[in-house]
């Protein structure tokens, strides 16, 4: 199976990236959609720790993402585990935040229990800047049973939109402050 994959360079020191997903006060300036509300948001940066990130969504339903740490480096990178959840959303419902992340209308929340994903994060030094490699090892849930290799393309695609958008969220912060 593929595994979606996304290389970006932030201009941003590495360290200052590595404690912007592992710091629970700096996550939730960025990692939650725009227009949603932050809520909860635990990060425990070592092997074994949770991260856990809470939000209600445009629609008003509250959304979870969540996960546990199985390797994490200072500041090269960490794998994690991830899953996402809908908290208390009807059955089969999508939320409108879903669509709006670019996440793809067949991918069913409830289908993607937390932990059925693994996201490795790879930071490395640039000259006056930080190189991202993201990449997910799916998991079981996460696609249907029949996978066609369209599929996985569509689904590689909403992957890199999700993820350019929040790390645009990501530099727009650490901008500002």
């Amino acid at each position: 199976m593929q595994t979606p994959r996304l290389i970006r360079e932030l201009y941003l020191p590495r360290e200052v990236v590595f404690d912007a997903w592992t710091d629970a006060g700096h996550l939730s300036q960025w990692y939650v959609p725009d227009g949603c509300e932050p809520g909860q948001v635990i990060v425990e940066p070592v092997p074994g720790g949770r991260f856990d990130v809470n939000w209600t969504d445009l629609s008003g339903a509250a959304v979870r993402e969540s996960g546990t740490f199985t390797e994490i480096t200072r500041p090269e990178g960490f794998v994690l585990t991830l899953g996402y959840n809908p908290v208390g959303a009807a059955s089969g419902r999508e939320s409108r935040e879903v669509r709006a992340q670019g996440r793809l209308p067949h991918l069913r929340p409830e289908a993607a229990p937390a932990g059925t994903g693994r996201l490795r994060l790879i930071l490395e030094d640039r000259v006056d800047a930080c190189q991202i490699v993201l990449s997910e090892e799916l998991g079981a849930g996460r696609l249907p049973e029949v996978t066609t290799e369209r599929l996985l393309e569509s689904y590689g695609s909403a992957f890199r939109q999700q993820w350019e958008r929040r790390l645009d969220r990501l530099e727009a912060y650490f901008s500002a402050i």
